[in-house]
Parts: C-alpha cells; sequence; structure tokens
C-alpha cells in the first residue's frame, strides 16, 4: 500500500505562494517543501477501504462479454 501521498495544502509544488505583491512564496510547514508527506491514519484507513470494496467488485466487461452475456439471457427467456 502506498504510504505517501502528494501534498493537498501545497498541491505537491513543496511551497505555498503567499498572498499579496511581492509575497513570494514560502515552504509548506506539512510536507517541508518535499510535495509529499506520510498518510494520516485516516486517510491509511479510507485507503484501505476503497482498496477491499475495489477487490469485491466485478471486474469491467467488455462490449463483448456485455453483448455474449445478453445473448444468453435473451436465449434463456425464450426457452
Amino acid at each position: 500500500m502506498i504510504d505517501e501521498i502528494e501534498c493537498p495544502d501545497c498541491d505537491g509544488h513543496g511551497f505555498i505562494r503567499s498572498p499579496g505583491k511581492g509575497s513570494g512564496e514560502r515552504e509548506c510547514e506539512v510536507c517541508h517543501g518535499e510535495g509529499w508527506r506520510p498518510m494520516t491514519a485516516d486517510e491509511q484507513d479510507a485507503a484501505a477501504e476503497r482498496q477491499a470494496e475495489d477487490a469485491m467488485s466485478e471486474p469491467p466487461m467488455s462490449l463483448d462479454e456485455q453483448h455474449a452475456r445478453a445473448w444468453a439471457q435473451k436465449q434463456e427467456l425464450k426457452s
């Protein structure tokens, strides 16, 4: 599992632009200018939950598979 994420505070840039003219940029305090930071416990829980949901979901079907399944269901209805 990925234990680092792109820092949402600085959008992965590592710096934050200060509002106003001539203010310049300052280093992001959350990621310390790296652009990436460790995930919080809540973020790790949410990522694990999403991963489990994805693993349980049915894999996507191609159009050929959808057509074959629909044809088989239609044949079952006829008999």
